[in-house]
């Protein structure tokens, strides 16, 4: 298509053929007109017709070659040649007459056509030129038959030669035209489409449109519409709208973006100019592709901004200016040095930013470094910031060659030596630290070079080697240590490759000769020297032997214990149990390590133990006691063990539970069998006692009968004492059982009815004497809500209530007795006062006791105090007695609130 397009379609095989068909048309007509067949033996029709021959033959392999073949060429010129020098010879036979001149001019003509470079042309005019002549002279014209002759072929021989030079000519410029047109739309850079707006059609594409549109063969294009295409590239406008703009500005540009077929993003322009063809308007469109210029660009600008950043990352203060110092960038330092915006700095001076003196100072120094190309350091700046804070720079210029000066500018670094300057303060400071560090430390101190002699020591160094600074300097290390120390000192053979310190205990010599023990840390110094810091510890490991025979003997003691020692860690495993268990319950130890111990405790004894060593773990660095649990010996019988557990798991030597089992085995065989005596004792006073009281009765009933029957006063007074004597053993009997009773008997838990149970044991008491006589005051508080033992509770208050009755002072007209309960920081008091005759001191702490009587006067059988104080230990309490003699007594009972856990 872009062929037809620019008018060049290479027809030089087609013209070819049409010259050689010419030829030999032109040689038949002539053999047929002018040449009848001749009976000669030289027969000039059939040589015309064997040249026909050989140019049909040409003719025919102009099919096969193409018309660049050299071969080919070669056997068309040998037959134009043939065909030449025939109608020379014919020329020459029939002396020039006009026929086979007419002919002869017809031949020379295509002839020189078919030539493809000018110099053939003219070397084969000059040779027929110079037949002819040669013809013209061995004919013998006359002279102006020969002139005229020689005239006309020549000058058709320049005319014909004029006719190709021009024809070779043009055909070389169209050729190089077409060449040039076809390099520049198919190696052009730029992508060329040629498309028929009226059609909608897209006409040709060259290469690099089809790489970038992804058009990979004539159907594609044919099949693609124009406006399809258009919008495909991003131009959002319609082919009308494009036509008008086309119309008033004679073409249309547009700059576009859009993604293409592989992803990449496509940047440029494009450019719609109209091209005539065939009676059409055609739109030649170029897409000028920029996109590498605007990555270059994109590129360039983000080097800019990263080198931008780079300036401003630095910590120290950046700057160029232009020949006249002025500021031509800065970086950030500077920005926050100066506490203004960047562009503030750009055309500005040091006018702008110190004061007049100085920076005249700074613009002198400046035209010195650009004048000269040299380069200046000089003393530190000193800048106060926007905070009020002072920071030193060190200022740096140098000489900057800038392009789009030509001239040379200023290049200025200002390092920030603020902190190198405090950290040379802090590093005085540190050294005047160390020093003093080195004079007042406890530990001794000294440094020594790499072949080990002392360079310098501290006091606290020189009072324990016995030794003066001045002595001990200049002294080898070596020298000072033990000989008999088989531990040589030599800091040489450690290997300080992968750590710089070390840690070792020597034994060094005082200068009387006295040895002691020092624990060393041997640092190494860069220079291959090393700091040694002594530390006596000869006290220390006197103690560490101490240590280490104690724990001989805490091992002897522990092998050899009739008790199990065991550890355990946070998940109830045995780390440790002592050998002891060998012995006990039959197992190696390394049978028990490892594993939980719940394998070898009784079932039922499983729960409390995990309850138990739980609660212990929750309970840091404190002393608990199980009383007992079951463990299955070896054998297959169970014992019975006392567990004493403490949480030691915070301290770092046991980080565990250390579990002592005390064997009780024997202790409960004892238990039990004094279990069973008790209760066969209790069996045997409940009997005796039901036995007792049922004679008593009858006895005490007989009595009343005798004194209902007896009249006389004397005996009814003997009838008094026998009843009160009966019931005096009544009354012991039943403080008997209660003591039986409270002995034997579990604690049972019920709420109490204070109110109610006060008022039952004051019930139980009217039958006292002179009870009557006594008032009875209770104080009991509202909403008490305990829970307890009913039983020895009711025991308590009745026993304490009976002995205050029976030891007032009925003389006295105001007897009373008050019993107070209240609840007092969650706990129940009790209390139970009298203003009877009241407790001598002597006997305040025996009253207590089993069958105490203050006097022989005291009746009762002496067992009442005893029964109510068993019953407060059972309940967990405790009871205080405050008594004065002839002014009363006060009885005071504390009791806990009972749980499962404080339940004896």
């Amino acid at each position: 298509m872009i062929e037809k397009a620019i008018g060049i379609l290479d027809k030089k095989l087609l013209f070819l053929r049409l010259l050689l068909a010419t030829l030999i048309l032109l040689d038949l007509l002539y053999a047929k007109l002018y040449f009848p067949q001749s009976t000669s033996e030289f027969d000039l029709f059939e040589l015309r017709f064997l040249v026909s021959i050989l140019l049909a033959a040409n003719f025919a392999a102009s099919y096969f070659f193409d018309y660049k073949n050299k071969v080919f060429y070669l056997f068309t010129y040998c037959c134009l040649l043939i065909n030449t020098a025939f109608d020379l010879y014919l020329l020459y036979v029939h002396k020039f007459h006009f026929v086979n001149v007419s002919e002869f001019v017809f031949t020379l003509l295509i002839t020189s056509l078919l030539f493809l470079k000018i110099r053939y042309v003219g070397f084969y005019l000059s040779v027929v030129f110079a037949i002819i002549f040669c013809f013209n002279i061995s004919l013998d014209p006359e002279f102006s038959e020969l002139v005229s002759r020689s005239i006309f072929i020549g000058l058709f021989s320049c005319i014909v030669f004029v006719f190709c030079s021009l024809k070779l000519f043009f055909e070389n410029k169209f050729l190089q035209r077409g060449n040039l047109l076809k390099y520049l739309y198919h190696e052009s850079r730029e992508s060329i489409i040629l498309a028929d707006p009226k059609l909608n059609a897209v006409k040709f594409i060259n290469s690099i449109g089809k790489s970038i549109l992804k058009i990979n063969s004539k159907d594609a294009l044919s099949e693609m519409p124009f406006d399809k295409l258009l919008e495909s590239c991003g131009i959002e406008l319609k082919i009308k709208d494009i036509e008008n703009e086309i119309r008033s500005n004679g073409s249309f540009q547009q700059n576009i973006k859009f993604i293409k077929e592989d992803g990449e993003l496509f940047s440029g322009s494009v450019h719609i100019e109209l091209i005539p063809e065939d009676g059409k308007i055609l739109w030649l469109i170029r897409f000028v592709d920029l996109t590498e210029q605007f990555n270059t660009n994109r590129k360039l600008k983000e080097n800019q901004e990263t080198f931008v950043r780079l300036l401003d990352a630095i910590p120290h203060k950046i700057f160029l200016k232009d020949p006249q110092s002025k500021f031509l960038v800065v970086n950030k330092t500077v920005e926050q040095t100066h506490s203004q915006d960047k562009e503030f700095f750009i055309g500005k001076t040091d006018y702008d930013l110190f004061p007049s003196e100085k920076a005249q100072a700074f613009l002198d120094q400046e035209k010195d470094v650009i004048q000269n190309l040299k380069t200046i350091s000089f003393t530190e700046e000193k800048v106060v910031m926007a905070d009020g804070s002072e920071r030193m720079f060190q200022i740096t210029k140098m000489p900057f060659f800038l392009p789009e000066y030509k001239k040379y500018g200023l290049f200025g670094l200002g390092i920030d030596i603020t902190q190198i300057n405090n950290y040379q303060d802090k590093l005085r400071k540190s050294e005047a630290s160390y020093r003093t560090l080195m004079e007042q430390a406890s530990d001794g101190i000294y440094s020594a070079d790499k072949f080990g002699i002392i360079t310098d020591a501290n006091p606290k160094a020189c009072h324990m080697l016995g030794y003066s600074k001045g002595e001990l300097v200049g002294f080898n290390v070596k020298s000072l240590t033990d000989e008999k120390d088989d531990r040589i000192f030599n800091v040489e053979s450690v290997d300080f490759s992968e750590k710089k310190s070390l840690i070792v205990e020597r034994k060094f010599k005082k200068r009387d000769g006295s040895i002691f023990i020092v624990e060393l840390s041997v640092t190494i110094l860069h220079d291959g020297g090393h700091q040694g810091i002594m530390r006596d510890i000869t006290e220390r490991k006197r103690m560490e032997k101490i240590v280490l025979d104690n724990e001989k003997k805490f091992r002897a003691l522990i092998d050899s214990s009739y008790d199990i020692t065991a550890i355990l860690d946070e998940n109830l495993i045995v780390n440790f149990i002592s050998p002891s268990v060998l012995k006990i319950l039959g197992y190696l130890p390394k049978k028990i390590e490892n594993r939980t111990p719940f394998d070898l405790i009784h079932p039922e004894d499983k729960a409390p133990t995990e309850l138990f060593l739980r609660d212990l773990l929750t309970s840091p660095k404190e002393f608990k006691i199980l009383k007992e649990i079951r463990m299955r010996a070896f054998q297959g019988a169970y014992k019975y063990f006392e567990v004493a557990g403490n949480n030691l798991v915070g301290d770092q030597a046991i980080n565990g539970l250390v579990i002592n089992l005390h064997d009780i085995t024997e202790r409960k065989n004892s238990e039990t069998q004094l279990l069973n005596t008790n209760f066969e004792l209790d069996s045997f006073v409940y009997r005796v006692s039901h036995d007792i009281k049922a004679p008593l009765r009858s006895v005490m009933g007989l009595i009343g009968i005798a004194k209902l029957e007896n009249k006389q006063p004397e005996i009814n007074s003997y009838l008094d004492m026998m009843n009160k004597s009966v019931l005096n053993l009544d009354y012991f009997i039943k403080d008997l059982t209660l003591f039986s009773r409270n002995s034997r008997m579990e604690l049972e838990f019920n709420k109490i009815d204070f109110e109610k149970l006060v008022s039952e044991c004051i019930e139980n008491l009217k039958f006292m004497d002179n009870v009557e006589k006594v008032e009875i005051r209770k104080n009991i508080k509202e909403k008490i809500f305990f829970y307890s033992d009913i039983t020895r509770i009711t025991t308590i208050i009745s026993n304490l209530l009976s002995n205050s009755l029976k030891y007032h002072k009925f003389e006295q007209n105001k007897s009373f007795v008050n019993i107070v309960i209240r609840d007092e920081n969650n706990q129940l008091v009790i209390e139970v006062e009298d203003n009877g005759v009241g407790i001598n001191p002597t006997y305040q702490d025996k009253i207590f006791d089993m069958f105490f009587r203050a006097s022989e006067k005291s009746y009762g059988s002496g067992l009442g105090l005893y029964i109510v104080k068993t019953a407060v230990n059972k309940l967990k309490g405790k009871i205080t007695v405050h008594s004065v003699p002839d002014e009363g007594t006060t009885f005071k009972v504390v009791l806990p609130r009972l749980t499962v856990t404080n339940n004896g």
